[in-house]
């Protein structure tokens, strides 16, 4: 398969099929049949177990199951095309270390209020409540984007919010690595993958400390796949054999099942991604017809900082209704209801970004 430019159509399409795995999986984990967790930041093989006796004994709800055990690896596909389109970028227009972060971090802050307050509301709405002192504790953490890295506070509060530290960590060091691609091409960032995966491989085995922090919620973790989508970016033109395909396919599979080829189901996944997006692309004139896919990719940073406060009360009716059908009218509900808050708020990041660009230069 050719490795061609990606349009910026075709990203808010991948990144909108992404947010809602994501989304899907942050409900579904939580109700029935499945509730045995996924192998997301540490391997554990019983869960695998979990998930297939789930798929055999409750067939009607395999849908929730499958969402609920790999809906996770569409963080992977978001880090993928950060790592795509952050070099794309940088490429057409260089900007230096302080000015990109600081574009960055204000961006990110920004999500992070707006998700802030959909949190103060729907929690004053469904509980009756406003923020405790661990809510504030625990947005302070957020603030300074430190959660992931203080033992055992990385999913606190809003779970998914886990992933503003992990981003913020490879906006740090993107600058440096695109310096380094550009000075060497691919050969010292294979290095740095290769490190990686090996400190991951210590992680995984206990070989490090054990204080609840983990290497998949921070960037060693994630650098290969962010890697990978500096290389995607590099790559126009280039043949990429499918037996890379097949081969990513069978370490997935087997880090599904086996703790040592674990560290390797995320690079896998996000190498299966592209096979996916150039083996199953469709020709640009026919990009206009998933508008509505394009639409919800361009919401995707809302709903992602959304989804996971708006959830309980959906998550609740879908474990009262108790039935397979009764679980799925209530995951479209969810995201019905995400959506069209998720809109909401980014009507409201849309004008707060105007209005900060008049008043800060770099953005």
């Amino acid at each position: 398969m050719t490795i061609t430019t990606l349009s910026k159509n075709k990203t808010l399409e991948i990144k909108a099929i992404a947010i809602l795995t994501i989304a899907l999986h942050n409900f579904f984990h939580w109700i029935e049949p499945y509730k045995c967790g996924e192998n997301e930041f540490y391997f554990n093989l019983s869960r695998m177990h979990c998930f297939l006796n789930t798929l055999t004994n409750s067939p009607a709800d395999c849908v929730n199951t499958v969402f609920s055990f790999l809906g996770h690896y569409g963080v992977v596909v978001f880090v993928l095309l950060s790592g795509y389109g952050l070099t794309i970028s940088m490429m057409k227009n260089k900007v230096g270390f302080r000015e990109f972060i600081c574009k960055r971090v204000v961006k990110l802050w920004l999500l992070l209020l707006i998700g802030i307050v959909i949190f103060f509301f729907s929690k004053l709405v469904i509980e009756g409540e406003t923020f405790s002192c661990y809510d504030w504790k625990h947005i302070g953490y957020r603030t300074f984007f430190i959660h992931t890295l203080i033992p055992g506070c990385g999913t606190k509060m809003v779970g998914p919010w886990w992933f503003f530290g992990l981003i913020f960590q490879l906006y740090l060091l993107f600058p440096i690595l695109f310096k380094l691609f550009e000075k060497s091409k691919f050969k010292l960032l294979s290095t740095i993958v290769i490190i990686c995966i090996i400190f991951s491989y210590f992680c995984v085995y206990g070989l490090m400390p054990d204080v609840e922090v983990y290497v998949f919620m921070n960037a060693p973790g994630y650098l290969p796949v962010f890697i990978l989508g500096m290389w995607l970016a590099r790559s126009q033109g280039r043949e990429m054999s499918f037996v890379i395909a097949i081969i990513a396919l069978i370490i997935f599979v087997l880090g599904n099942f086996y703790k040592a080829f674990f560290p390797l189901t995320f690079l896998s996944v996000g190498i299966l991604t592209i096979s996916c997006v150039f083996l199953l692309r469709k020709s640009d004139d026919r990009i206009g017809k998933n508008r509505i896919l394009v639409f919800i990719g361009e919401i995707s940073m809302i709903i992602f900082v959304s989804n996971g406060v708006l959830r309980d009360p959906f998550v609740t009716m879908a474990n009262n209704l108790g039935t397979a059908s009764g679980r799925y009218c209530s995951a479209i509900l969810f995201l019905f209801t995400t959506i069209i808050i998720s809109i909401l708020g980014y009507f409201v990041y849309q004008k707060s970004l105007e209005f900060l660009k008049k008043k800060i230069h770099f953005l």
